[in-house]
């Protein structure tokens, strides 16, 4: 039995970064990118005005101009201001070359082909001036970062159309045991119905990511047969990863050449947890108990996940424990469903009850996993405790 710890650096050694692709902007949310996305042009790409109004060719203390010219958003203009004249301009609308400020159509009075500027306008007002938010070249993006739905714009007004982003894994999940049935059938005698692959469809979809399921027999042949076959870059098998005879994750991944790395390790739940490398491709044996495989899949595959697009693992957060459940432990280090909310106090967690590994009602709530320091002590009301938060939003007090 090998520390928790222990897995992640070898996580870290064995999940390496896949292969990178072009994708089209709209595809690419979510994605690491693999080079750096620069803008093409100037943003602004010209002086653009803010208002709707009139653009100045001003002279000092001057408040009255004949306008000679019209300019709408989108039309080019080559007439220069002389001091005196103005421009009829709409917002977004290209100033003139010799236009010293943008006065709103507000603070002004039309007669004719004269305005009136009622109001002081200092310059620059209302102007957009060329490369005023970044010149041609500039980096939008480093390589590395995850790409949010708030910079498509930006990208798209820059000339970025597609973006070079690392490869998202194929991910193959293998669900063993006679005893599993659909969600949609009628339950016999000594059956269930099958928690583990809708909870990890459930849990690969909030990341982008679509695995392929399979559900197996409890046959030695059946799962040596998939693992064999399948080309996915991350390989999940539910259940049949503990020592007993109808246990057949890791005959069946050793078969596919894949190296055990562990099989056992200090956690509560999930014990009984296999990861395996092939060359570039990983492995896990997750228990087969609900809340193992909930467990199993935040404090390792989501790290094996960061590793293989490039990003950074999930990082635990602080937070002062509100409440917390009678735990007598079983010396392992535990892991604890817990909810945690952020409010005038900073960040407050409490702990949410569980019966044994395959007790889902605690996941109904849980956002966040508490791991204990595996002392005596278990812990109390008022402790500042790490957690490993299992959703990027976080619930306000």
């Amino acid at each position: 039995m090998i520390a928790i710890e222990q897995v992640w650096r070898l996580i870290d050694r064995k999940a390496s970064r896949l292969p990178e692709e072009d994708v089209p902007l709209d595809l690419a949310v979510g994605r690491i990118l693999a080079a750096p996305a620069r803008a093409d042009v100037d943003q602004p790409p010209f002086d653009q005005s803010a208002m709707d109004g009139f653009a100045l060719g001003a002279l000092p203390g001057k408040t009255s101009f004949r306008v000679v010219v019209h300019i709408a958003a989108g039309h080019a203009v080559s007439r220069r201001l002389r001091p005196g004249e103005a421009a009829r301009i709409l917002t977004g609308g290209m100033v003139p070359r010799g236009a010293v400020a943008v006065a709103r159509q507000e603070d002004c009075a039309v007669c004719g082909d004269m305005v009136r500027v009622r109001t002081p306008c200092p310059p620059d007002a209302n102007i957009r001036r060329r490369g005023a938010i970044l010149r041609a070249g500039a980096e939008i993006l480093s390589d590395g970062r995850r790409f949010l739905p708030g910079a498509a714009g930006l990208l798209a007004a820059c000339g970025v159309s597609h973006l070079r982003v690392v490869r998202r894994p194929k991910i193959e999940h293998l669900i063993t045991g006679d005893e599993i049935l659909p969600a949609d059938r009628p339950l016999t005698a000594g059956r269930l119905r099958d928690a583990n692959g809708p909870l990890l469809r459930a849990l690969l979809g909030a990341m982008g990511l679509r695995p392929r399921q399979k559900h197996l027999p409890d046959s030695a042949a059946a799962l040596r047969r998939a693992t064999q076959t399948s080309e996915a870059d991350l390989v999940l098998i539910s259940g049949g990863s503990g020592p007993g005879e109808r246990d057949h994750a890791r005959a069946a991944l050793e078969a596919a050449g894949f190296v055990i790395h562990c099989s056992s390790v200090n956690s509560r739940p999930g014990r009984p947890l296999i990861f395996a490398s092939r060359g570039q491709r990983v492995a896990f044996g997750l228990p087969g108990n609900p809340l193992a495989h909930f467990v199993g899949f935040h404090a390792f595959v989501r790290r094996a996940l960061a590793r293989m697009e490039g990003s950074v693992p999930p990082r635990f957060i602080r937070a002062t424990l509100r409440a917390v459940v009678r735990d007598p432990g079983d010396g392992r280090r535990s892991w604890f469903p817990a909810r945690l909310t952020s409010g005038a106090r900073g960040n407050e967690a409490r702990l949410l009850p569980w019966k044994h590994s395959g007790d889902l009602t605690p996941l109904v709530e849980a956002n966040a996993l508490l791991l204990d320091d595996g002392d005596a002590r278990p812990p109390r009301a008022g402790d500042c405790v790490a957690l490993l938060p299992t959703f990027d939003t976080m619930e306000a007090a």
